[in-house]
């Protein structure tokens, strides 16, 4: 009887161990490069950019929030563009139509969000 509970606490406090381990590792911080806004001869809105991951971990996952802005660079609405599997060291080219109704003059990144 005292040996199981020995065992259990030892596995109780290995557990912990390993879990506290993995809350200290943090997500990798993402970079988003050279965004462009084109509004093609069509009409057709494009939202162009690179995502670059400098850190040694492969993300699974990344939303980029993008705010899109008037003529007088205010803010009149947003988008999010979803970038998937960017290896370590990798830079992923994206493309997100705007699809908006609105008068978008251009964009401004407001965060990156690692999933």
């Amino acid at each position: 009887m005292q040996s199981r509970l020995v065992l259990l606490i030892g596995c109780l406090l290995l557990g912990l161990g390993l879990t506290a381990c993995g809350a200290k590792q943090e997500r990798p911080q993402l970079q988003v490069e050279g965004v462009e806004y084109q509004q093609r001869p069509g009409g057709t809105r494009i939202l162009t950019g690179t995502l670059f991951n400098p850190s040694e971990q492969r993300v699974p996952s990344a939303q980029i929030q993008v705010t899109l802005l008037d003529v007088d660079n205010q803010a009149i609405g947003s988008m999010i563009v979803p970038v998937q599997d960017i290896g370590p060291g990798e830079r992923k080219p994206f493309r997100e139509p705007v699809d908006r109704k609105l008068d978008v003059r251009g964009v401004r990144v407001k965060s990156v969000l690692v999933l």
